[in-house]
C-alpha cells in the first residue's frame, strides 16, 4: 500500500539522518590535517557518535563534530586507554558530551595503569566503573 511505502521512506530518511554526524567525521578525516593526526582515537569517537545517535542527540554540523573530537583529543591527551575510559564513562552516565573523569576516577585510572604496567594487562572494565 501507499502508506507502507511512505513509512518505509520515512524510516530510510531517519537512518540517513542518524549517520550524518558519522559521515561528517569521516569526511573530516579525508581532508583535515589537524584531525588526521589523531587517527588512533577515531574508532572510539565513532562509538561515541553512535551512542549519541542512539540517544537522539547527535551533532548537526561538521564544525560541531570537529570541535567535539578536538575536545576529546585534548581531554584524553592522545592516550588511547584514557580515551576509552572517557567514552565508557560518558556512556555509562548517559551524558550527551564527553567530560573528563572525576579526581577519584583519575586516581583509580592511574592506579590501574601502573598495576597493569607491572603485570602486563589492561582492563578498564575492572576499574572504577
Amino acid at each position: 500500500s501507499i502508506k507502507k511505502e511512505e513509512k518505509k521512506e520515512e524510516e530510510e530518511e531517519k537512518k540517513k539522518k542518524n549517520f550524518v554526524a558519522k559521515s561528517f567525521f569521516q569526511k573530516l578525516f579525508t581532508y583535515d590535517e589537524e584531525i588526521k593526526k589523531h587517527s588512533s582515537l577515531k574508532d572510539l569517537f565513532i562509538e561515541f557518535l553512535e551512542y549519541k545517535t542512539a540517544i537522539k542527540k547527535q551533532y548537526k554540523t561538521e564544525k560541531g563534530v570537529r570541535n567535539a573530537f578536538l575536545d576529546f583529543v585534548r581531554l584524553s591527551g592522545g592516550d588511547i586507554n584514557y580515551a576509552r575510559a572517557l567514552v565508557d564513562n560518558t556512556i555509562a552516565r548517559g551524558w550527551q558530551n564527553i567530560f573528563d573523569l572525576s579526581a577519584e576516577q583519575k586516581k583509580a585510572f592511574k592506579k590501574t595503569q601502573s598495576e597493569n604496567q607491572s603485570n602486563g594487562t589492561d582492563d578498564w572494565e575492572s576499574r572504577c566503573m
